[in-house]
């Protein structure tokens, strides 16, 4: 799983460099504006059917026959909304260009409706390697249409016509990889809904908290505003995404079944949040401190503007990494109804802030009321997680605390060392990388053997390390 998001970020991350230089921030604007209708129509009408299935366990076929009904109503019934709206769309951003967008994309959307529902199996069944297999091919095979589409295009087209190809295929591939054929049926529609109507509100809320100040970023600023401000998400929030996202992911299961036996859930729990935060943190705060290298040498001098935009949401990232782990053990203990009821709660607030962050301050008072907003989600979250457990909140604490204060540090050695550093900004980046890592090494390290060297990722990393060396010294002896 891990290995499968590395490397389907790390050709989304190609796939974006190349893009960046062919296109410009108007084009990706474009195809935001478009997606807040698609991903808006969708959280409205989504059932989670696939999370029901795997949580209900159900192995009848008819019981995946029945999702698949339901999620191709469902998808297909987005495309309409989509395409339908779409004139309305282009009016209310005052361009016309969004149209044909959405077009495109409500077709693609339309396409992925029939998508084979039996791939639900390989990640049920943790067969990673299938899905290793089915997500990365698509990638690969849609990246380079992508970028022969805009060398050849020029223009937003090509972002629009890349979606609909990598749709086209993963349904496809679906299909070539499971051999499971789905059929129309209905039998188990009241299961479903049982599970996922909590999950139908929490979905809406996550799409306009999500979608909703990008569509208002586009009505007051235009489609170059929409696209630098994605642009910088995308880039701060893609090391996280690669990596914790997937490590959480495979850990879920583990948290079911040990979510009945107290102590064991709050042991493995703990040292699992731990391990997040210590991985994560080293990303979030390292994009911020070399972003003014990153920017120019990523995707050129004509995106400079948005380097402040990507420090912003890449400590903002380490919020919304704890955020989410918080949540997600929320719904593993079952209670998806004060998730959702949570995820109300910030999608209120950032869509209030929305407004006036941008008319005093732009896209960065955006990005700012978004971290704002985050650190309350944080403090919601934790408190109801520590109300369902026996975890204390000083416990919560004690974990994220020796990984943000090295983090800080090296984000102040960074700072400290800009325009001090000779050489090409590439080398300066490589440089600032390197020293990065040694500080944030060392007093994570320096601060976990203070704190007691107890059990954790750090112990692992040296018993790991020194059993390398061990052996190293074993086969260079003989």
């Amino acid at each position: 799983m891990v290995a499968m998001r590395w490397v389907m970020r790390a050709l989304g991350l190609l796939n974006v460099v190349i893009l960046a230089r062919l296109l410009s921030p108007e084009d990706f604007g474009l195809i935001a504006m478009a997606m807040v209708v698609i991903g808006f129509a969708d959280s409205v009408l989504s059932f989670g059917v696939d999370r029901a299935i795997i949580q209900k366990g159900g192995s009848d076929t008819r019981y995946f026959d029945t999702g698949w009904t339901i999620r191709v109503g469902q998808t297909i019934s987005v495309a309409v909304i989509a395409a339908v709206a779409a004139p309305v769309i282009a009016r209310i951003y005052a361009e016309p260009r969004v149209t044909l967008v959405i077009w495109i994309i409500a077709a693609a959307t339309a396409i992925r409706a029939f998508e084979n529902i039996g791939t639900i199996t390989f990640h049920r069944d943790l067969q990673f390697g299938k899905e290793f297999q089915l997500n990365v091919t698509a990638q690969l095979i849609s990246v380079p249409v992508t970028i022969g589409l805009a060398m050849y295009l020029g223009s937003y087209l090509a972002l629009a016509l890349g979606i609909l190809a990598r749709e086209s295929l993963s349904t496809i591939l679906s299909y070539v990889m499971s051999p499971y054929r789905p059929r129309f049926a209905l039998l188990y529609w009241r299961e479903i809904w049982s599970f996922s109507q909590w999950n139908v509100v929490h979905s809406i809320g996550t799409s306009i908290q999500a979608h909703v100040p990008t569509a208002m970023v586009g009505a007051l600023g235009g489609a170059a505003s929409v696209g630098k401000m994605g642009l910088a998400i995308e880039l701060a929030m893609m090391p996280t995404a690669a990596i914790v996202a997937p490590i959480a992911s495979v850990l879920v299961p583990g948290f079911v079944k040990l979510r009945d036996d107290a102590l064991r859930y709050r042991a493995a729990l703990m040292n699992a949040f731990s391990a997040i935060v210590l991985v994560a943190t080293p990303f979030c705060f390292g994009i911020a401190a070399v972003a003014p290298e990153l920017v120019p040498v990523m995707l050129g001098l004509k995106w400079m503007s948005i380097v402040t935009l990507m420090q912003i949401f890449a400590i903002a990232g380490l919020l919304r990494v704890i955020q989410s782990c918080l949540a997600e053990q929320v719904m593993v203990l079952g209670k998806i109804s004060l998730v959702a009821l949570g995820t109300w709660l910030n999608t209120i607030l950032i869509v209030a802030g929305t407004y006036p962050a941008f008319l005093y301050w732009g896209v960065e008072g955006v990005a700012i009321a978004w971290a704002v907003v985050m650190v309350l989600s944080v403090a919601v979250f934790a408190g109801m997680l520590c109300r369902l457990t026996t975890i204390s909140p000083g416990m919560l604490l004690r974990g994220v605390l020796r990984p943000i204060v090295a983090g800080v540090a090296m984000l102040a050695v960074l700072v400290a060392l800009d325009g001090t550093l000779p050489g090409p900004l590439v080398i300066i980046l490589a440089a600032k990388i390197l020293i990065g890592a040694v500080v944030y090494l060392s007093l994570a390290l320096g601060l976990w053997w203070i704190d007691g060297a107890g059990d954790g990722l750090e112990r692992r990393v040296i018993n790991t390390a020194s059993g390398i060396l061990q052996d190293g010294r074993r086969r260079w002896g003989a």
